[in-house]
Formats: C-alpha cells, sequence, structure tokens
C-alpha cells in the first residue's frame, strides 16, 4: 500500500512498553498536509517541465495554457504542472467529464473515448495536449484526402 500522504514528525512518542504511542502523536490539518505536499510536487514538475521544453522545445503552448486554464476554472488547483496526474490530484470522475466536456466544446476531440488515455500514458495536461494534437493532425490528412 503507497500512502497518500507523507508528513514528518519531530520525535515518536513511546509507551512504558517501548512501542509507539499513536494517542500522543499530534494530529495535524490533513487537508494542509495534503496541499503541501501537492504543491511541492507540482513545483518538482514545473521545473523538469521548464527543462524539458528548453531541451526539446514546446510548440503546444497554446494548447497547454488553454488546458491549464480550463482545469482552474473546473477544479480547486493550485499551479498544476503539464505533468501533474490530475486523478493523483483529486480530479475525480465528475470533474473528468467536465473537463472532457469543455476540452470537447473547444477542440472538438474527446478525450475519453475509446480509453485514449491508458494507465500507462497517465492524465496530464501533456498528454491530453498529445492526444488533442494527434487529432487535429488526423483530421487534416483526413480533409486533404
Amino acid at each position: 500500500m503507497i500512502p497518500s500522504i507523507i508528513d514528518r514528525i519531530d520525535s515518536i512518542p513511546l509507551n512504558r512498553a517501548g512501542k509507539v504511542d499513536r494517542k500522543n502523536i499530534i494530529p495535524k490539518n490533513i487537508e494542509d498536509i495534503y496541499q503541501n505536499n501537492i504543491n511541492e510536487f507540482n513545483e518538482q514538475l514545473y521545473e523538469e517541465d521548464n527543462i524539458i521544453d528548453e531541451i526539446y522545445g514546446d510548440d503546444s503552448n497554446e494548447i497547454k495554457e488553454e488546458l491549464l486554464t480550463i482545469l482552474n476554472d473546473i477544479a480547486p488547483f493550485t499551479n498544476p504542472s503539464i505533468n501533474t496526474d490530475l486523478i493523483g490530484v483529486g480530479l475525480h470522475s465528475i470533474l473528468q467529464m467536465e473537463f472532457a466536456k469543455r476540452i470537447y466544446q473547444k477542440y472538438s476531440v474527446d478525450i475519453l473515448e475509446n480509453n485514449t488515455l491508458n494507465k500507462d500514458e497517465g492524465f496530464t495536461i501533456r498528454n491530453i495536449t498529445k492526444i488533442i494534437e494527434n487529432t487535429n493532425k488526423e483530421n487534416k490528412l483526413l480533409k486533404e484526402y
């Protein structure tokens, strides 16, 4: 099992038998811990995104920025990165449907069709951008044909 939240504590209280005294561990606000972990993770991803874009170039900033705008409209994220696993940070099924609907309205691309985003790729802005770009290329080729 992988914990969803990890927090540092100064010391581990022990009982007389030398075992962890769970009752005396001071509980912290879980929401603050969770949000801090998400913020730290997103900052790391943001730095990685900038490095990747510098190395390989980034020709789809407009789509990514629009997707981030849509995401910020429907979900209370703080500065999500383009590599942030959106499901892992709380984009539950109802928000996914709203996100997919707005993407379809904007780009006429159904990102949820036929499980386009599989578990290996991840539900990230970068991968959704690739799907939109590939669909647009396919549609352009079909029109030319």
